[in-house]
């Protein structure tokens, strides 16, 4: 067994020690430097839709913390009960509207529909949308050759 074993290890040093003899083909050191560039590159181009990403996001945040203040300064109301301006006024005729809808929607589907669910609906929507958007545009990108 022990010779078997001498013939194997003689066969994969001979291998090895032909492998470290062999040259390279005349192209090899050329395109190991295009590749070496296109590392290179793609670094360069990770750095930025990393950058992208994080401005986004920062903007997206932003956008959203603005829109809770907006619809926050929209909704208030004076002790009263009155309305502060034009923009609650308005607020209020798109609430009766969406209220008409609801009462609609309720008498025929049993669904109930309010100013709150259209919010987080309509949140919901913004949100699969910015992340669908952001994964097909800033997260895949084309390896070019």
């Amino acid at each position: 067994m022990s010779e078997g074993k001498n013939n194997i290890e003689a066969y994969l040093d001979g291998k090895i020690r032909n492998s470290l003899r062999a040259n390279t083909s005349p192209d090899f050191i050329p395109e190991l430097l295009k590749r070496i560039e296109l590392e290179k590159e793609f670094a360069k181009e990770d750095q930025k839709t990393a950058r992208i990403v994080r401005i986004a996001s920062g903007g997206f945040i932003v956008l959203l913390s603005i829109l809770t203040v907006v619809f926050a300064m929209l909704i208030k109301a004076k002790s009263d009960g009155k309305e502060t301006d034009y923009l609650s006024a308005a607020v209020n005729k798109f609430s009766d509207y969406i209220e008409y809808i609801s009462i609609l929607a309720s008498e025929n589907t049993g669904f109930t529909f309010s100013l709150q669910t259209g919010i987080i609906i309509f949140l919901i929507m913004v949100f699969v949308f910015a992340f669908s958007y952001a994964d097909k545009i800033l997260y895949k990108k084309s390896i070019k050759q």
